[in-house]
């Protein structure tokens, strides 16, 4: 039992970010004043190393207008247990 319960969990911390929707990107995003929101790519493999945190499970990239009417890219982290990062490039 403990065997699988390890190994289910080993499985949502590889593959757990697949299954985040992109709507999660645009609430943060919108949260935190940019509009025009385009989300342009999902990754769930190794976003610690692209940049996120260890917790990360999730990086969007999208494309979006910020508060002075530029457009930019940003990407938004998620993970579990925790909320979203914004970073802009």
């Amino acid at each position: 039992m403990q065997g699988l319960l390890g190994l289910l969990f080993l499985v949502m911390i590889v593959f757990g970010g697949a299954f985040v929707d992109p709507s999660c990107a645009t609430r943060t995003l919108t949260a935190h004043g940019f509009s025009d929101i385009k989300v342009t790519d999902h990754s769930w493999f190794v976003v610690g190393l692209r940049g996120g945190d260890v917790g990360d499970i999730a990086r969007f990239t999208a494309e979006v207008t910020n508060c002075k009417g530029q457009r930019t890219k940003v990407y938004v982290f998620t993970g579990f247990l925790k909320y979203s990062t914004v970073r802009v490039e």
